[in-house]
């Protein structure tokens, strides 16, 4: 969805203008976006930027956007001026160097806006779930908008080919990252590990294993030579939607797949660090997924509620652009404290 026209998109600052911010003589935000995303931004692709420009603007407040690589823009961030909040998207999080850091939540349409990272570093992961203050009509009524918005229209973070017969049961489908060779994040469980412990679990039955779109064709190699030997792990490339529905537990490290498994109640094991562990079975080693891999087996009940905790992670801990609520919400997260 494309804003270019609105009022209030981010611009530029010039030469003069910057040297305003630096002195610290504007209010406002400044928006860091990393080389992938900057043309972007600035192009008003994004509803939140658009959206965040025009609650400024009511405010009397400007915001702009620098590309995070620039020398102004790491010299702005060393220089602190009063009045600015400065916003990251696109480069890996550093606690305390911005004021906020943002991305695209787990589901289109909704977007993380969070002081200390986004995914796995972000604040979330730190927050207690309470699944009792939930309210079951409104989650439900949210369940059902998702439902038809990402999953019977087969959107995912990644775009997915399109949409086949029923696949046949799957005892688990493992959705590959590319995290292993991660310094500062690193998986509790590499892919090699959780393979080899689903292929000894399943007892011969079928396992999905769908490899990342963006996979290194160096680690693509590793995980096919894993599958061969084990002719029950089924190499897919097909829709993430369809692998979910066939497949009696998703496990993955912390991918975006697992949130969006949730949408259709699936049990999920996650095996590294993330912000949604709330309503997933974490393992941590080899014998922590073959005791969640039993759990699932046995129809021990998730952790929480699949529906509840999505309602309460995206209405609560996510803005929605489009909503209603979108610019109060926004004031209050942006405010010291929020």
């Amino acid at each position: 969805m494309k804003f270019a026209t609105e009022p209030g998109v981010l611009r530029r600052p010039s030469r003069r203008e910057w040297l305003a911010l630096a002195a610290g003589a504007r209010q406002g935000v400044v928006v860091h976006a990393s080389q992938t995303w900057s043309q972007s931004v600035g192009r008003g692709d994004f509803d939140f930027f658009v959206r965040l420009a025009g609650v400024l603007a009511a405010e009397q407040r400007g915001a702009w956007l620098l590309s995070a690589e620039t020398a102004a823009a790491r010299l702005l961030l060393r220089l602190r001026p009063a009045g600015l909040q400065q916003l990251l998207i696109g480069t890996p999080p550093h606690a305390g160097r911005w004021d906020f850091h943002a991305l695209p939540a787990y589901v289109p349409g909704f977007w993380m806006l969070d002081r200390r990272g986004v995914g796995a570093s972000a604040s979330i992961a730190a927050l207690s779930y309470d699944e009792g203050a939930q309210d079951d009509a409104a989650a439900a009524a949210f369940a059902a908008r998702l439902q038809a918005q990402i999953v019977a229209a087969n959107l995912s973070k990644f775009a997915q080919p399109a949409r086949g017969a029923a696949l046949p049961q799957a005892a688990a489908v493992v959705f590959v990252q590319d995290i292993d060779d991660h310094r500062r994040q690193r998986a509790w469980l590499d892919t090699g590990t959780m393979l080899a412990v689903l292929a000894e679990a399943s007892r011969g039955a079928r396992v999905w294993v769908k490899l990342h779109p963006q996979q290194r064709p160096h680690r693509a190699a590793l995980v096919r030579g894993i599958l061969a030997r084990w002719p029950h792990l089924h190499e897919t490339g097909a829709s993430v939607h369809d692998l979910v529905a066939a497949s009696a537990v998703v496990v993955t490290q912390n991918s975006a797949t697992g949130f969006e498994a949730l949408l259709q109640r699936r049990a999920v094991i996650t095996c590294a660090p993330s912000d949604y562990h709330h309503a997933t079975r974490v393992a941590k080693t080899p014998q922590g997924l073959r005791a969640a891999l039993a759990e699932v087996a046995a129809g021990v009940l998730p952790p929480v509620d699949p529906q509840r905790y999505v309602h309460w992670y995206l209405t609560r801990q996510c803005l929605e652009p489009q909503a209603a609520d979108f610019a109060t919400r926004l004031r209050r997260r942006l405010a010291p404290g929020g």
